[in-house]
């Protein structure tokens, strides 16, 4: 696979990315879930990695959950955010120290 086609299959979609990091507001503050319609299947395959990789799969599906705001996904991303569930066995575990520091990056970029 020539390199430029490996750079776009694994770049993050920064739109995406930043839309579920606003959802996963800690702060109480409510966030517009409706913004992750807008979202591809294409664009979700970009992301799942860098959602893997910070932890934030389990947190965006339990978020999506307690809000009543899975149909939002279509059910293909609906089925792989669930898909971790078994290998975890559903436990959360303690919010990713970098988080906050790439909350903090994002907020400061936009």
């Amino acid at each position: 696979m020539p390199q430029t086609d490996l750079i776009k299959r694994f770049t993050v979609n920064r739109a995406l990315a930043e839309a579920v990091v606003g959802c996963l507001s800690w702060s109480g503050e409510t966030c517009d879930v409706n913004v992750l319609r807008k979202f591809r299947l294409h664009d979700w395959h970009r992301t799942f990695n860098w959602l893997d990789r910070a932890g934030l799969t389990l947190y965006l599906l339990q978020r999506l959950k307690s809000m009543s705001a899975t149909q939002l996904l279509p059910s293909p991303v609906l089925a792989r955010l669930s898909k971790i569930l078994p290998i975890t066995g559903g436990a959360l575990i303690i919010w990713p120290p970098n988080l906050v520091r790439l909350t903090n990056d994002f907020a400061v970029r936009a």
